[in-house]
């Protein structure tokens, strides 16, 4: 399948939309200090690294959205693409106020869990539109893999 032009426009968009939707979403719970508070299991990497990794998984992700918007695959193709990938999206923004707001980690687990589980979907239905689409979730997903450790670590060090 031909992609059609880049979108430009839909791309600083849905940098908007995901970038800032994680930043407004780490202001508001402000995990730098919370993260501090708990017992951290092996691998946990400093403060500092969380911020950049994840303004480049929402960079990726926002692109992987572009394309698919920008994709000649069927409109109902892209529209449950899309719907799953905006679920993600609530699902991500979610995860940050139950782990340092609420000081949930267990119930910040489960949300974790549905997100991986929809980010597959996501992938999945991205990479039957664009292949590239998908590929460029693989870091994200594989950060998701890592953050349960993590997640799941401090809940069992930290009960």
């Amino acid at each position: 399948m031909m992609a059609k032009r880049f979108r430009w426009g839909i791309f600083l968009l849905l940098i908007l939309i995901t970038l800032g939707g994680g930043t407004a979403i780490g202001m508001l719970t402000d995990p730098a200090a919370a993260y501090g508070e708990f017992i951290q299991p092996p691998l946990s990497p400093p403060n500092w690294v969380f911020p950049v990794v994840w303004s480049v998984l929402y960079l990726l992700m926002a692109l992987a959205a572009t394309l698919v918007v920008g994709s000649n695959a069927s409109g109902e193709a892209k529209r449950n693409a899309l719907l799953w990938y905006g679920v993600n999206l609530l699902l991500n923004f979610s995860w940050t106020p139950v782990f340092f707001g609420l000081k949930q980690p267990l119930a910040a687990f489960v949300v974790l869990l549905l997100l991986i589980m929809v980010t597959v979907i996501v992938l999945v239905s991205f990479y039957k539109i664009r292949p590239a689409a998908g590929y460029l979730l693989i870091p994200y997903l594989a950060w998701l893999i890592f953050a349960g450790y993590l997640n799941f670590g401090i809940y069992l060090l930290n009960r």
